[in-house]
């Protein structure tokens, strides 16, 4: 079974600190980083008010508590950032994929309830294909190919995926917008077969471990690491899907919580290495860059 570590978020605002426990692995751990091109706002500002106040809140509420940059922070005007990066794609550890655009939408009244209304730009706004391609192209300035695209809190408008596709790129997220008939009657016809006995004859619903063909690019659901995340329990699923022939599984992480404190008080970094290290341990388990899906 391959494994892919998506990473969520990397932005203007990162220091080489903040990969520190990926540094402990990723000689042998490739890591696919999610990259938001341009940011308007002091991202862990950002992280710390939505730490108050939890999911749920309108995005105005969340607006009024930023501090706002008065011009917009390029990822690659971040000199030490891009030239650490660049190092370790050029070694062939990391990959590099797109994450929305600026990752905020300011609409009022927006709630989604368990999430962040204020980040999920790609749910509320419409953005074209010349758009999507526009961020896409600055990132391969300093990176291999884009080919994924992966939506900020995992939400996106049937609209807005449609685009993705169009733009010629794949799409991991969670499966939930394949309720859309305008999506769910576009996949591969073998695939929807797959998806239908996996799901009602196999009995196996809380993941799908196959990428799934639609409008001649793929798309592949996610498994969440965080601080409320049991990594024993996340590690056992994995091996569930493993015996009974899935193909991939896409863990989805932020190296900006790795220093939170999970339930069983060790940080969510420590955990996720711990993870890892058990995954590591069993041969059939293949970890690889999300562009070698």
């Amino acid at each position: 079974m391959k494994i892919v570590i998506r990473d969520d978020d990397l932005n203007h605002d990162f220091l080489i600190d903040h990969f520190k426990y990926y540094e402990r692995i990723w000689e042998n751990i490739p890591i696919t980083f999610f990259c938001v091109p341009s940011i308007d706002f002091e991202w862990f500002k950002y992280l710390e008010v939505c730490e108050k106040i939890g999911p749920g809140c309108s995005s105005d509420f969340i607006v009024q508590k930023m501090n706002w940059y008065k011009i917009s922070k390029k990822i690659s005007n971040n000199s030490i950032l891009l030239k650490y990066l660049k190092d370790k794609i050029g070694r062939g550890i990391i990959s590099i994929g797109l994450h929305g655009s600026k990752h905020y939408q300011i609409s009022k009244n927006k709630i989604i309830k368990n999430n962040f209304a204020f980040g999920a730009e790609y749910f509320f706004k419409k953005f074209s294909v010349s758009k999507i391609l526009a961020d896409k192209n600055y990132l391969e300035k300093f990176s291999d190919k884009v080919k994924w695209f992966a939506p900020p809190q995992n939400l996106i408008s049937t609209e807005n995926a449609l685009n993705i596709f169009k733009a010629k790129m794949n799409l991991s997220t969670d499966l939930k917008i394949l309720k859309d008939p305008r999506l769910f009657f576009k996949i591969n016809l073998k695939d929807l077969f797959n998806i239908l006995y996996w799901k009602f004859i196999k009995k196996i619903r809380f993941y799908y471990p196959f990428v799934i063909n639609i409008l001649g690019q793929k798309l592949v659901p996610v498994m969440r690491f965080n601080d409320q995340t049991d990594y024993n329990f996340l590690y056992n699923q994995i091996l569930y899907l493993s015996k009974n022939g899935g193909e991939c599984v896409v863990i989805n992480t932020h190296l900006s919580a790795f220093e939170l404190k999970s339930k069983n008080n060790k940080t969510v970094g420590n955990n996720f290495i711990a993870l890892i290290e058990l995954l590591r341990k069993h041969d059939q388990f293949k970890f690889i860059k999300i562009n070698d899906l």
